[in-house]
């Protein structure tokens, strides 16, 4: 043991003399090891010099669109002032306060971000401007960059550390519904094989300044499910105007150009669902909606029109100096008037005779065309010259008549009440009334 610290002493009595000696060194010369670099001055240590942010990864802040899916997206409509909630959340209790900043937006006219008035929700607003989109694109995405970092905390080496959260940001076209302002309203009706223009307007709130794309309008079968009013489905009749293919601008809205042309229109239907064969008309109808250059849809519109077939039951007139009491005994003529409106209508009366059946006395009838080119349009002239009568005698007369067009005929019938009234010089004889001859009396 004493010889293990006579040989500790021996190793400490060298150190502790070549400590004095540079000591003695250092006191002849001065201490400072910059003396011998002229022009290098030194500067005290400042305690209050800033410290730097470092980043922490995501370990501290949950930074998450309000509602988003797993992509954490913001989305805004183009033209529109739109807010999305941000929720910024610290993940360790020892964070007591921090604070929240957009750092970083891929457009200069990008959002801005607030505080709200609920704790931990901040408000990222922004209204992109028309044109943030490209023509023919229906979105664009950005990126935002938000960042929280950690002002307060009970462990000393939180304070200061930030997260950097990059959401995405997409803003898309307004998907909101188009709406058709207004159309033509069809109260004249429509007459079969005839064109019937028909306008349609539409406001597509989706379309932005210089877009080249238009709406669309879109015409769907009607189908009748009300056996006591049948309607006719009339979106086969709707055809664009060759005149005028393409919509154009009208203020705030497109206008559509399209023609209604209903050939062969089907028969109306009586309430058991059968077809009426004498009808003049048949109610028409068409859904009508609009598509936006989204292609949202609109609300769809039921159109109705009163369509009338060409073939028409003939309009039987008569003269209106027909008179209504005839004299007995006394020659009189009669015209009557059978037509159709549509000029291809082809007039008809099956029995000429019969218009006359009921007349009595001497009578005769004949019919012709108004005009040789007129086949839609006859005169009946009727001759007649009452029998006599004792007392006033009421006859009539009555036409039945059918129009023709392509395949359909519709008929009508119409029947005059005329009075034959008794005169002086036709004179009624009395019929001779035989006695019965009586047997001869037989003898017994």
């Amino acid at each position: 043991m004493k010889k293990m610290m006579t040989s500790t002493i021996l190793l400490l009595v060298p150190t502790i003399l070549t400590i004095g000696v540079l000591s003695a060194c250092g006191s002849a010369k001065s201490s400072n090891p910059l003396s011998k670099y002229e022009g290098m001055k030194t500067e005290p240590a400042n305690d209050n010099k800033p410290t730097t942010q470092s980043i922490a990864g995501s370990d501290l802040f949950s930074i998450q669109v309000a509602g988003a899916n797993s992509m954490n997206t913001a989305n805004f409509i183009e033209g529109e002032t739109s807010q999305v909630i941000v929720k910024i959340k610290p993940k360790s209790g020892a964070i007591s306060n921090f604070s929240v900043s957009l750092i970083g937006f891929d457009n200069s006219a990008g959002p801005e971000l607030a505080e709200t008035a609920v704790a931990g929700e901040y408000s990222l607003t922004w209204s992109p401007s028309l044109g943030t989109i490209p023509g023919g694109a229906l979105s664009k995405m950005f990126s935002a960059q938000i960042q929280a970092a950690v002002s307060e905390s009970s462990d000393p080496r939180l304070v200061g550390l930030v997260n950097i959260e990059t959401i995405p940001v997409i803003v898309g076209r307004n998907n909101s519904q188009p709406v058709i302002k207004g159309w033509t309203k069809l109260t004249s009706g429509i007459d079969e094989g005839q064109e019937v223009s028909f306008t349609v307007d539409v406001l597509d709130p989706a379309l932005t300044s210089g877009d080249k794309r238009t709406p669309q309008v879109v015409f769907a079968p009607f189908e009748s499910v009300n056996t006591e009013a049948f309607r006719a489905n009339g979106s086969n009749y709707i055809f664009p105007d060759r005149n005028n293919p393409k919509p154009v601008k009208v203020g705030d809205v497109y206008r559509f150009f399209f023609v209604i042309k209903a050939d062969q229109l089907p028969l109306d239907r009586d309430r058991l669902g059968h077809d009426i064969a004498a009808s003049a008309s048949v109610d028409l109808c068409f859904m009508m909606s609009a598509r936006s250059v989204v292609k949202t849809v609109s609300d769809e519109i039921e159109v109705c029109a009163k369509a009338r077939y060409a073939a028409q039951p003939p309009t039987i007139a008569f003269d209106n100096t027909m008179p209504t009491e005839v004299k007995a005994g006394e020659s009189v003529t009669l015209h009557v008037k059978i037509s159709s409106e549509h000029p291809a209508s082809v007039i008809s009366i099956a029995k000429y005779n019969a218009i006359v059946a009921s007349l009595g006395g001497q009578n005769e009838v004949s019919c012709e065309p108004e005009a040789p080119d007129k086949k839609n349009s006859q005169i009946c002239v009727i001759k007649w010259t009452p029998a006599c009568v004792s007392s006033t005698v009421s006859k009539i007369i009555s036409v039945r008549a059918d129009s023709t067009l392509g395949k359909k005929t519709k008929s009508a019938v119409a029947t005059k009440d005329i009075n034959v009234v008794p005169t002086e010089t036709c004179v009624v004889e009395k019929p001779v009334v035989k006695k019965p001859m009586r047997s001869p009396k037989r003898t017994k």
